[in-house]
């Protein structure tokens, strides 16, 4: 479980967050906000303060999982990739960031396939919606409504 999940279980006992695979996007969204709030809400019962608290802890820790991702990327280590994949995606499940969360998916199928061609597109595709996020983030941690 990681620590949003586990933030999330604190404040709400008893509550499963889903982890589940990521559906298919529908066609033509690349407008499309990097984090449904609205889903994100419906897990948190529509706790605000929550929102901030998780938004808080994706600030912090979406720099080193994107830091571990880029480096297994860039020394081709599959074992690296599969599990950095593995571990932002379930977060990116429980934030309801689900097109990020299909791209990090694609990325952990192809470190276990050790096939890596096309990896570093993928890569860049999550690089900017990691950055996307966080600046999303960062406006509900500050308690404002944008998403």
């Amino acid at each position: 479980m990681d620590a949003i999940a586990r933030a999330i279980a604190i404040h709400r006992p008893g509550e499963v967050v889903p982890n589940r695979a990521p559906r298919p996007a529908p066609p033509g969204l690349d407008g499309a906000p990097p984090c449904e709030k609205s889903t994100l809400l419906a897990r948190i019962d529509g706790d605000e303060k929550l929102l901030a608290q998780v938004a808080g802890i994706f600030i912090r820790e979406a720099p080193g999982m994107i830091d571990a991702l880029r480096a297994g990327v860039v020394s081709k280590d599959c074992g690296a990739i599969e599990l950095a994949a593995h571990k932002m995606k379930g977060t990116l499940q429980t934030i309801a960031a689900e097109a990020t969360s299909r791209d990090a998916l694609r990325l952990e199928g192809m470190a276990r396939d050790g096939d890596l061609a096309g990896a570093e597109e993928v890569l860049m595709r999550i690089e900017r919606d990691m950055e996307r996020l966080t600046r999303l983030m960062e406006t509900w941690e500050r308690g404002e409504s944008p998403g």
